[in-house]
């Protein structure tokens, strides 16, 4: 049985600020969208801010308040309060450490500790049995087949990308596979690939082994990089553009000329910031270039 996972690494690792369930978006922890634009809710009326790490599994979707200290909370995703006479429902807090990364996979939330370090923990969605899983300071993680893949911060000299390690989800069998630092990990069909610090921030690919590695997206310098199928979204750093590019072609699409960061992607829709400050703006824009929105600011 596949496991059930709430968001994609591509996603969660630009802050998720969007998740897509059964033909539903579900973004900023708050409002939920049909993919076709139709039934726009409020499903969370907690007002304090935008969420983040948004992870949708079932009939429950988590997230991050960044607000509320960086805890780990849960709300009904499946009601549309507005349409219903059953009001509105309090979110349920699963953890109070400042939690980052969160990634949902069946009933296991998986997520940097802030508060720790930044080491790896997993807790159960119902709250209990919060174990931590690595010494390491820790970003970018994936969970994939029973390992977890992340950056090692603590094993480099820079400050946002570090070696790859990976581990099983349990915390045994620790093992470092590259020496290269490494950003924006996504392991997609038995590779790892990662914006690599160390090459010019260029997009590289590995085995699951660190074996046979090679450069993707035509060498293109890049951040914030989120694959979907055989297609990875980037911000393009000469041009600060918005863009998708073939993973192992030649071909590139400039999709918007605007200072972009934390890309996330739902069907046929990118999300993204207009920067990283509290002040910015979240925008949407089809993948084709087409339809561009400011959502919230």
């Amino acid at each position: 049985m596949q496991n059930r996972q709430g968001n994609t690494a591509g996603n969660i690792n630009n802050m998720g600020l969007v998740s897509i369930q059964d033909g539903w978006i579900y973004f900023l922890g708050v409002y939920r969208v049909r993919e076709d634009g139709s039934r726009f809710t409020v499903i969370n009326d907690d007002n304090m801010g935008p969420k983040a790490y948004t992870n949708v599994v079932g009939d429950w979707m988590y997230y991050q308040d960044i607000i509320a200290g960086g805890g780990i909370f849960k709300i009904r995703a499946d009601k549309d309060f507005e349409d219903s006479n059953s009001g509105w429902e309090k979110p349920q807090q699963i953890n109070s450490d400042q939690s980052a990364n969160l990634t949902v996979v069946d009933d296991w939330i998986y997520y940097i500790n802030k508060d720790k370090g930044s080491k790896i923990y997993k807790i159960h969605t119902d709250g209990t049995n919060n174990q931590q899983l690595n010494g390491d300071d820790s970003d970018f993680i994936n969970i994939v087949d029973g390992w977890i893949y992340y950056a090692n911060l603590g094993d480099s000299n820079r400050k946002a990308s570090g070696r790859i390690y990976k581990m099983r989800t349990d915390g045994t069998g620790r093992q470092k596979i590259s020496d290269d630092d490494g950003c924006f990990i996504n392991v997609v069909d038995g590779w790892v690939y990662y914006g690599n610090a160390s090459k010019g921030h260029t997009l590289w690919k590995m085995k699951s082994d660190g074996s046979d590695n090679q450069l993707q997206a035509s060498g293109v310098q890049g951040s914030f990089w989120n694959i979907v199928g055989n297609l990875v979204y980037c911000r393009v750093t000469a041009e600060s553009a918005l863009t998708k590019l073939e993973l192992n072609g030649d071909r590139g699409w400039t999709i918007r000329k605007d200072e972009t960061v934390l890309i996330n992607i739902a069907g046929d829709w990118i999300y993204y910031a207009d920067s990283l400050s509290p002040l910015s703006k979240i925008c949407k824009i089809r993948t084709d270039g087409t339809d561009h929105k400011v959502l919230t600011g």
